[in-house]
């Protein structure tokens, strides 16, 4: 006997729903049917019993969400197994069964024929009792004899029937409980964000794939695979040692049940009990029980709501292996945990197989390493929490790469230096991730703040930069950096700025560069004619958000060296705000473009939100950018007409669609003290405007000055927004494409404080197509190069009426008249598009009609074609209703109710043909009937006086000739 939940829509679908609710208990559809057998529900085939016969039915739930409850009334159930493990026998009235489990009992079968039996299944989920939609009831039939009638046995309440409690059973073989060697607890945590999407965790974070798979990890990083951090943060490992006894406890303060799953082992269960507060939701503790002298072992165990469990298992089977929640949006979110077992005896047992390795290398995934691929470890890492890969480019080696231009430069020099600056930090990117995100301010940061690396080397320790007297010198200064900014000085020299972000701009004189992550400048500095004195440069390393902790700013210097020995000029330092630093307004592109004509505005706020897991999110607008299934680019070239409308790209990737040509204004306005710079891909952006964004006065800080750039804006890549500060900006959408735009502090980028924009879809699908080995190396992955953002080629709809979300094909919704004009008219919505007042299951059925039909010439009429009015006539209806065809004729076979629902659906949607067969059916109905068959056909009460029906007779005679 085998019981499923059995969903109509595709996981990626319910998972979006599911994570769009405030609570999960207000779910109101997308809820399973049960297929028993494969079967639907009541429509399994009949269990066939003989006489006397004994039978050991195998009972497996196959459940992705769903419990099962299953009884054969009159008839009594000996357990033998569970989850493969034989017990001691152990009668129950029936087996209550969550996902995943499996269980064996003997049912032997009365010694008469003269009646059949009725079997109950039960399929429920207790996070759902509050909405009536379950417990669902099927019944099957258990038959001894062909026409024998069905006894009836009234079934007592489930409280007064004995069911197997995972304590209760008792394992065949009698091994007595283990003693312990190590006890892991794992207590599971329920965050609800202000986005609506629910996370639970089974310790302190969520289980996350890592580059390198953890088993290559365990098997080829020798004697560092016995420190956890190895694995990653994300991959909540646990390492254990060969042979010891573990106890796992795993506590669960919420009112959802789960069942979770040990892979690699079974478990003795040892003691179930009360954990949190149950009355919360006015239930009633959980009894404590004790499991007997021989605990039952299994590999998927049952934790209730307000339950704990307490297993045990010895570490005997060397590897890596998955402790995951059963439930499907569970698993697929990370409630899990990794255990890995005896790493140093699994390398000498086992080896990566040479078809694994390459197979790998064929998908790019690397074998070896970390998680994140490395072969080592920083020193300041070991015996921390973990090392993970998180953005891996942050973690990397950086170096400057220099295009020359083809172009004289605005300014002679001698010579070209280049000075680099990043932000150098002790831990990966998924350590300090995870620390930050603790935080409930940011501001209050102590640790994981990063020094300064100068030119590739730590701060102070860096080389000097000779000068040789009267040359003239190009200093590219490049700020590498993902989280702090750099101010850069040499005292006792002028600089002159030529060039920022590779756009050559109006020499403009400065007295030192002010530079946010990513951006770049070239100067020109003249050495001084004399080398009687060397010189020291300044550079300040300094992060707004983090002011308070006296933390920045960091002042770091090196040596100017006019000559080997020469005594260094001091040099008294003003204030910085008597210095001149390059402003972006202030800058002119030296080509003197003048401002360029707005076509479209685009206005972009960002939004700090403090999660109740303490997480602190920032947004570029109204959501998170977070990628889809299908890369963008690829959904931008493959959905034809529709890939002009941003709906398609799905609303995490906060797409806009932008016409070829069109000059967009972007404004980014910043209410928050924290400092960013936005770095704008495929395009460069003319800066036309800064000025003050919400209330500085918060903070004691002075409002920022507002500043209009001069008659020839500069163009540039990576733009400064600083606190309580906007920014305005334009370019010419003239490259076609798909153009991310986001925050380069590393944190905010990781997390997705980003928009995409689509540009010109219909001049890119002309010019560009996938190459073919893209399409291969993505196919190897798993990855869809077609279809919208979740890999389907149309339009997500939304039944109103019942909050239903059904995928269609732009040629199937255009068959209807009101959808097409909606399509014509939606350009940037990013929501499925509403049908009102028509519930799923009646817009499924007319999209079922309009998908059979969806190749019928004759029903493909142009959208300016006006229909004549149908003809009524007795004659028609009944030519009308021969010609249909078998299709038809079994589309129009339904209940009444139906069938009046599909006449406005139809009407609403303007689909004529659909309008004219269901309006012919229900005439067809109404053919030869009389007035009173008519009433009591369709419950029409009869509201007038014998006087009024006459007098209505008479006035409508002419009716009858």
């Amino acid at each position: 006997m085998t019981f499923e939940d059995w969903f109509t829509t595709e996981f990626a679908v319910r998972q979006a729903y599911i994570d769009s609710l405030e609570d999960i208990r207000t779910l109101t559809s997308n809820f399973p049917k049960a297929l028993i057998n494969g079967y639907d529900g009541n429509k399994t085939a009949p269990i066939t019993f003989v006489p006397g016969k004994k039978y050991r039915l195998r009972v497996i739930s196959m459940s992705v969400n769903n419990w099962f409850k299953f009884r054969i009334p009159g008839h009594k159930m000996t357990i033998i197994e569970a989850d493969g493990v034989e017990s001691m026998p152990l009668e129950v009235d029936g087996l209550i069964l969550g996902p995943g489990q499996r269980y064996s009992a003997i049912v032997t079968a009365h010694d008469s024929a003269q009646f059949n039996y009725i079997y109950n299944v039960t399929s429920y989920s207790q996070t759902l009792f509050s909405q009536g939609l379950i417990p669902l009831m099927y019944t099957g039939l258990i038959n001894y004899r062909d026409g024998a009638p069905v006894k009836t046995i009234p079934a007592p309440s489930d409280e007064h029937l004995v069911w197997p409690e995972e304590t209760a059973m008792q394992v065949a073989d009698k091994q007595v409980p283990l003693p312990v060697d190590r006890r892991i607890e794992l207590t599971m945590k329920k965050f609800t964000h202000t986005h609506h999407q629910h996370q639970t965790t089974l310790g302190n974070t969520l289980y996350k794939p890592v580059l390198v798979p953890t088993l290559y990890t365990a098997l080829l990083m020798g004697d560092l695979a016995a420190n956890s951090s190895v694995y990653g943060p994300q991959t909540n490992a646990y390492i254990l040692k060969h042979l010891e006894v573990v106890e796992i406890v795993i506590n669960n303060p919420e009112l959802e049940d789960h069942t979770f799953h040990f892979h690699g082992h079974n478990v003795q269960v040892i003691e179930t009990g009360p954990y949190g507060n149950s009355s919360t939701e006015n239930r009633e503790p959980v009894a404590h029980k004790v499991s007997g002298p021989w605990p039952m072992w299994r590999d998927t165990i049952q934790v209730h709501g307000f339950e704990f469990i307490r297993v045990r298992f010895r570490a005997d089977n060397p590897g890596v292996w998955f402790l995951h929640c059963h439930l499907a949006w569970h698993e697929y979110n990370g409630v899990a945990v990794v255990f890995v077992e005896a790493p140093g005896v699994l390398q000498q047992r086992q080896s990566v197989p040479k078809e694994m390795v390459e197979m790998c290398k064929r998908q790019g995934i690397p074998t070896q390493g970390n998680g994140a691929g490395n072969q080592g470890f920083d020193l300041a890492t070991l015996g921390s929490t973990g090392a993970g890969a998180g953005l891996a480019i942050v973690d990397g080696l950086h170096t400057p790469l220099i295009i020359h231009s083809r172009k004289q430069p605005v300014v002679d020099y001698d010579e070209e230096l280049i000075m680099t600056f990043e932000d150098w930090f002790t831990t990966e990117f998924a350590v300090r991730q995870a620390y930050i995100d603790s935080l409930e301010d940011i501001r209050t940061l102590t640790s994981n703040f990063p020094k300064a690396l100068i030119n590739g080397y730590d701060g102070n320790n860096t080389a000097p930069i000779t000068f040789v007297p009267g040359k003239r010198y190009r200093l590219r200064v490049i700020c590498m950096s993902i989280n702090n900014w750099f101010k850069f000085r040499i005292p006792g020299h002028t600089m002159t700025l030529i060039e920022a972000d590779g756009v050559e701009s109006m020499p403009l004189e400065v007295d030192g560069l002010s530079m946010g992550p990513g951006q770049r400048y070239s100067v020109i500095v003249t050495a001084h004619d004399s080398d009687e004195f060397n010189y020291m440069y300044n550079v300040t390393s300094y992060s707004d958000a983090l002011v308070s902790q006296g933390l920045t700013p960091m002042v770091y210097t090196g040596l100017i060296n006019y000559r080997d020995g020469a005594p260094v000029k001091t040099i008294q330092s003003p204030a910085d705000e008597q210095l001149v630093w390059p402003e972006e307004t202030a800058i002119q592109v030296l080509d003197k473009q003048a401002e360029l004509p707005v076509d479209r505005r685009i206005e972009l706020t960002m939004k700090k939100f403090t999660y109740t897991n303490q997480e602190h999110l920032t947004t570029l607008g109204t959501t998170l950018y977070k990628p889809v299934l299908v890369p963008t680019l690829y959904t931008a070239l493959s959905m034809g007409d529709l890939a002009a409308n941003s709906s398609v790209y799905g609303p995490q990737t906060n797409a806009y669609v932008l016409k070829h040509l069109d000059v967009v204004e972007v404004v980014i306005n910043n209410p928050e003290r924290v400092d960013h710079t936005f770095h704008f891909h495929g395009h460069n952006v003319q800066v036309i405007e800064t000025g003050p964004y919400g209330n500085s006065s918060t903070i004691s800080r002075e409002p920022v000055a507002h500043q209009q750039s001069g008659p020839w804006p500069m163009w540039r890549d990576t733009v400064q927004v600083r606190g309580f500060e906007f920014i305005r900006v334009r370019f010419r959408a003239d490259n076609p494409g798909v153009w991310f735009m986001h925050c380069h502090l590393s944190w905010h980028e990781y997390n997705g404080v980003a928009v995409v924009f689509i540009e010109a879809p219909d001049v890119l699908q002309k010019q560009q197509s996938v190459p073919k080995e893209m399409v291969e190396m993505c196919k190897r992955q798993g990855i869809p190069t077609q279809g919208n953002g979740a890999g389907n080629q149309g339009f997500d709809l939304l039944a109103s009426a019942d909050g239903a979300i059904i995928t269609v094909d732009q040629d199937i919704a255009e068959q209807s008249g009101t959808l097409r004009n909606i399509l014509s008219d939606v350009v940037s919505s990013s929501a499925p598009i509403p049908v009102p007042n028509v519930n799923g299951a009646i817009l499924s059925k007319v999209l079922e009609y309009c998908t059979h039909h969806r190749n019928d010439p004759q029903r493909r009429k142009p959208r300016d074609t006006v229909y004549d009015e149908p003809d009524s006539s007795e004659a028609a209806i009944s030519r009308a209703i021969s010609q249909m065809d078998d299709y038809d004729a079994e589309f129009c076979r339904v209940d009444q109710g139906t069938l009046f629902d599909l006449i406005l659906a139809a009407n609403f949607l303007d689909i004529q043909p659909l309008l004219d067969l269901v309006g012919y059916t229900v005439a067809n109905k109404l053919k030869g009937k009389s007035v009173e068959e008519m009433r009591a056909t369709f419950n029409v009460k009869n509201d007038f006086t014998p006087e009024e029906e006459e007098q209505a007779r008479k006035e409508n005679a002419w009716c009858e000739d």
